[in-house]
């Protein structure tokens, strides 16, 4: 029971060690994809730069629901941790992507002077694209840790988030 007094039923309760493990999933297995499947590792070069973050911001989306899952999973059980975890996630995903995406547009300008010229537009246009797409995850970011504060501020403060305020645990007798 939390501490609103809400208690998921148990047929709810049989499904959160999958939803945890699948939300890890959702926020492990994208990346690490995205890494396997670059070539090479050059980060002195403007366009290995350019295209590595370009490839790993395009695979944010999924990671951004499963860290939505976690927190979801753990308000509904009143899980304290997994939810600090998650939403601590949020935030430092938040900042890494707003620091990738200001790296992306400096290295899209470096990189733009190596275009053919009739390859500049469809070149400003994937670059806008992608910033734009980039804007959108952060905002879902901070839309996720700003809930995540919010639905903080009902969790319980102590234990494992399953007693209500003045409940006993073991009665006299029992």
């Amino acid at each position: 029971m939390n501490q609103n007094g809400f208690q998921a039923p148990q047929t709810v309760r049989t499904f959160v060690p999958a939803a945890y493990f699948l939300a890890v999933l959702m926020v492990l297995l994208p990346p690490l994809d995205v890494y396997f499947s670059m070539p090479t590792t050059d980060p002195g070069s403007a366009m290995w730069r350019f295209g590595a973050i370009g490839m790993i911001t395009s695979a944010v989306l999924i990671p951004i629901v499963g860290v939505f899952l976690a927190l979801v999973t753990a308000v509904a059980v009143g899980h304290k941790w997994p939810f600090r975890i998650a939403a601590a996630a949020a935030l430092v995903g938040g900042i890494g992507l707003t620091i990738a995406v200001a790296l992306f547009a400096f290295d899209a300008l470096q990189v733009r002077r190596e275009i053919s010229p009739d390859m500049v537009r469809r070149f400003d246009f994937t670059v806008i694209k992608s910033i734009l797409s980039q804007l959108a995850q952060i905002i879902a970011l901070i839309v996720l840790y700003v809930a995540s504060v919010r639905a903080g501020r009902h969790l319980p403060r102590s234990g494992s988030g399953h007693r209500r305020r003045g409940q006993t645990l073991v009665r006299a007798g029992e």
